[in-house]
């Protein structure tokens, strides 16, 4: 079956920020091994398209609305959604944003974090200015996440697999 989604994208403040129109051809969708009806595809569909809204959700200006709007779409369309850019980083810098990305969660907003949600550039601005209060966090989980590999390679000593 074919399927047509149109959405307007609108900010509550900034007005009107797009529009997609999804089309799908789609013949069977199961959920926990039952197939779904049309009505159920066409939600999740919809559903699917919310990540667009989520991404402007914090937007200070329509500008910004709008551009975080074509970024998220831009990676949809590219097929680039959720996957880091750029070359790799330390694993300092991983764990900081981690880290830094969970105070701003716990600390914000829903509208607030979407700023933040998907965008480690911004999470890292965020720990910048904030270094002093976030890096002992940092070098905890750092600290942590070194001991957890000491005891998963002494317990890989411990026993050998046949294979």
């Amino acid at each position: 079956m074919e399927y047509n989604v149109k959405r307007e994208f609108a900010h509550k403040t900034h007005g009107q920020i797009g529009q997609v129109h999804l089309t799908a051809d789609v013949t069977k969708v199961t959920i926990a091994g039952k197939e779904i009806p049309s009505k159920s595809v066409e939600y999740l569909l919809n559903f699917a398209l919310q990540s667009l809204q989520d991404a402007y959700a914090g937007a200070k200006n329509e500008g910004e609305a709008r551009g975080m709007f074509e970024k998220k779409l831009a990676a949809l369309v590219e097929g680039t959604i959720g996957l880091r850019t750029g070359t790799s980083v330390s694993e300092e810098t991983r764990v900081a944003i981690s880290v830094t990305r969970a105070i701003l969660k716990a600390n914000l907003t829903a509208e607030a974090f979407a700023k933040y949600k998907d965008d480690d550039d911004a999470v890292l601005a965020a720990f910048e200015k904030n270094r002093d209060k976030v890096q002992p966090h940092v070098d905890a989980r750092i600290a942590e996440l070194r001991k957890e590999r000491e005891r998963k390679a002494k317990l890989a000593k411990g026993f050998a697999l046949d294979i």
